[in-house]
């Protein structure tokens, strides 16, 4: 058992504090700091997944995808953040994590046969402790909606593997088969749309 009571929550870092913590991991193989600055963070969000999908959880769970979501950043997650896409490292953890805890629910779903989730609950968690992190995760949501609903399947799949799985314009192409400019134009055009209609319908 880790003692999670005995946690206290982090104080949040600027860019300089997170590239140094980045760094530390991917020039020196050190995680040490990362683990214990944003151990509290990880589980916070573990947990409210689980709630905010009205799904019930053992602590063992929680234990369990807390471990499953560092070893999914030391074994690559972290190499592929991006702090040019907007998203704080804090932000990128974050997204890892409710993803990691999504699809865990997801498979635990099917496994009991039981109706689906609703999906509107993943929409909607918060994180009470980070003002500026909430406001880009809401940023994050919002971007979202506004694919599925604007976007043609085109524009959606390239924006998609561009901004949220931090896919290339070239391995874009390639994955589907398509030329760069074509895929640069896709690109373009969705995020003129999604510009246009953001204040309008995205708020």
């Amino acid at each position: 058992m880790m003692g999670y009571k005995k946690m206290s929550i982090q104080r949040r870092l600027n860019k300089a504090e997170e590239k140094r913590i980045l760094d530390e991991w991917l020039i020196n193989k050190n995680g040490t700091e990362l683990f214990v600055q944003y151990l509290y963070l990880v589980r916070s969000f573990v947990c409210k997944t689980f709630n905010k999908m009205n799904q019930a959880f053992t602590e063992e769970e929680i234990e369990d995808l807390t471990m499953d979501v560092f070893e999914k950043l030391l074994s690559g997650a972290l190499e592929k953040y991006d702090p040019k896409k907007g998203l704080t490292l804090s932000g990128w953890i974050i997204l890892i994590t409710q993803r990691t805890t999504y699809n865990y629910i997801q498979k635990k779903i099917k496994r009991k046969s039981i109706l689906p989730i609703d999906i509107n609950g993943y929409e909607q968690i918060e994180f009470v402790h980070d003002d500026d992190l909430l406001s880009e995760l809401e940023v994050y949501v919002s971007l979202q909606k506004c694919v599925k609903k604007f976007l043609t399947k085109r524009e959606k799949d390239v924006f998609t593997k561009f901004f949220f799985e931090q896919m290339s314009i070239s391995d874009i192409a390639i994955y589907y088969n398509k030329t760069e400019n074509s895929t640069k134009k896709a690109l373009s055009t969705a995020k003129k749309k999604l510009k246009e209609y953001e204040n309008l319908f995205c708020d």
